[in-house]
């Protein structure tokens, strides 16, 4: 796994490099909330995505980057292992506000974030949890949740990721 710079790495370098390099969003050109919300922001082609990431606040590429690691993980929990599932409750960790932040620390936060990733998952499980990664209907996260309620404690709903994992 080590030397592949998957897309979700090469999204996250993107999203960080270009705001270094370019002033803050303003707001006639930061993205407007619905348009990041999960459901629309991953229906929209790969362009388009690219450029809403790279306008999006560090808080707004923080929740993404969130949501995708969430969904992701309960739509592949069965098959995870718990290096895996600890390694992605840490990512979800580290996906903060302040690893986009276009500073020496958010870059640092990065290259850490990257190599975790990269330590435990393939380069398709990385392009797949990436911001740009496919669209994850709300259904595949629902039966996660219906096996979490009928007591399956392997399987935790979406938007429960904990400090204990």
């Amino acid at each position: 796994m080590a030397g592949y710079m998957p897309v979700f790495v090469a999204a996250l370098c993107v999203g960080l490099l270009s705001a270094r390099h370019a002033q803050q969003p303003t707001p006639s050109t930061a993205p407007l909330p619905a348009e990041l919300a999960y459901e629309t922001f991953c229906k929209k082609e790969e362009p388009v995505r690219k450029k809403l990431f790279r306008a999006a606040s560090p808080e707004q590429k923080s929740a993404m980057t969130r949501a995708q690691i969430e969904r992701w993980r309960e739509a592949n929990r069965t098959r995870l292992t718990k290096e895996q599932l600890d390694a992605l409750q840490a990512l979800w960790t580290m996906a903060s506000p302040a690893m986009f932040e276009p500073t020496d620390a958010g870059r640092r936060a990065l290259e850490t974030f990257e190599r975790r990733a990269d330590a435990a998952f393939s380069g398709r499980e990385m392009d797949e949890l990436s911001p740009y990664g496919p669209c994850i209907p709300e259904g595949e996260v629902g039966q996660a949740r219906a096996a979490y309620a009928a007591g399956d404690s392997s399987a935790r709903p979406a938007g429960t990721m904990s400090a204990s994992g």
